[in-house]
């Protein structure tokens, strides 16, 4: 994919666009796919000033509408709103952050608090999680982008210290597994798995710093 996008350039955006809506059922709409529930799979994660005419928020607005891809936004503090994009596959998700990173990422407030600690970034202040919604099996908690099972909450609630940790990583791993078997190509990406290893490498080092 790296050495593709060095020979022929970056993907555009619109065409990301027009190939997922080619690949969805028609009653599904954008950032959807078969068998999920509304809303389900791929979300992108973004801040714009909570001033909706604000220059920096209109533009990201424009952009993807002239993509088609459907968004809400959310306040996340005083003077932010997350903007929530429904994009669909994996793939797709990290080529439109990448656009929006490359269009608009100098203008765009990094991701804070509950966002940086459960998504995983996808490019520059762009960040994204799988959504299950519509999954009885899992529920809308995620750790580092990934959905767990419904009664993974409660299972920590009761651990504490360095357990708690191990544990969260095995039903991280055990969800992981289980999304890829469920949702395939809709859920992976060969990026995918190298934020989620950029992200353990992250836990380790401030592991390591912690340590001393």
């Amino acid at each position: 994919m790296e050495v593709a996008t060095q020979e022929l350039g970056p993907r555009p955006a619109p065409e990301i666009a027009a190939d997922l809506e080619r690949r969805l059922e028609p009653e599904a709409g954008p950032g959807q796919a078969r068998g999920l529930g509304k809303q389900a799979g791929w979300h992108l994660h973004l801040n714009v000033s909570s001033e909706r005419r604000h220059p920096t928020t209109q533009a990201v607005m424009r952009q993807l509408a002239e993509w088609g891809l459907p968004y809400r936004m959310d306040f996340s503090g005083k003077d932010t709103r997350t903007l929530t994009v429904s994009v669909g596959r994996f793939d797709d998700a990290v080529a439109v952050a990448r656009e929006l990173d490359a269009r608009l990422g100098d203008r765009i407030p990094d991701q804070e608090g509950k966002v940086v600690r459960d998504d995983v970034r996808l490019s520059g202040p762009v960040w994204g999680a799988f959504s299950a919604q519509g999954d009885r099996e899992f529920t809308r908690w995620t750790v580092k982008g990934l959905p767990l099972e419904k009664d993974a909450a409660r299972d920590l609630r009761e651990l504490q210290g360095p357990e708690k940790e191990a544990r969260r990583g095995e039903l991280r791993e055990a969800a992981d597994t289980k999304l890829l078997e469920r949702y395939g190509e809709f859920y992976a990406g060969a990026e995918r798995v190298q934020a989620v290893e950029r992200l353990r490498e992250l836990q380790r080092a401030m592991d390591r710093g912690q340590g001393h």
